[in-house]
Parts: C-alpha cells; structure tokens; sequence
C-alpha cells in the first residue's frame, strides 16, 4: 500500500486471489481506479519476502501504466 502511495497509483484495494491454490501469482483487474483490485495467491505472500512482494506490485502497476488491460 506505501508503493501505492509513492507511486500516487489508486486502487479500490488488495485481495486474496483463493481460485489459484499453490500457485505464486499476482494479478489486476480494473481499468478504473476505484473499481481496480490487485489479486495475490497466499503462495505468493507466503514464499516471498517483503521487498519482492513490492517488486511483484510493482510489475502490476506498471501493467496498468502501460494499458496492458485494455488488451
């Protein structure tokens, strides 16, 4: 949420993404801000530490950044 911020990136928030079991991935969905959700498998918060889960929000965002979700 703090790289969120910094990156002045707005989201209706971050969830759990339980359709997925024991796969490490991350996704988003949403074009508008306030309806836009970043998903991550509880593999994924649980294997990795901290500053990679950013990196992985990171990656996301840029998703957005870029309109990949308009494809």
């Amino acid at each position: 949420e703090q790289l969120c911020k910094r990156l002045r990136f707005n989201c209706g928030g971050m969830m759990n993404w339980p359709v997925v079991h024991n796969s490490m991935t991350a996704g988003i969905i949403g074009t508008v801000p306030r309806w836009r959700y970043l998903f991550f498998t509880d593999a994924l918060l649980a294997k990795l530490p901290p500053e990679e889960i950013e990196a992985v929000v990171a990656h996301e965002i840029g998703h957005s950044q870029r309109r990949h979700l308009f494809f």
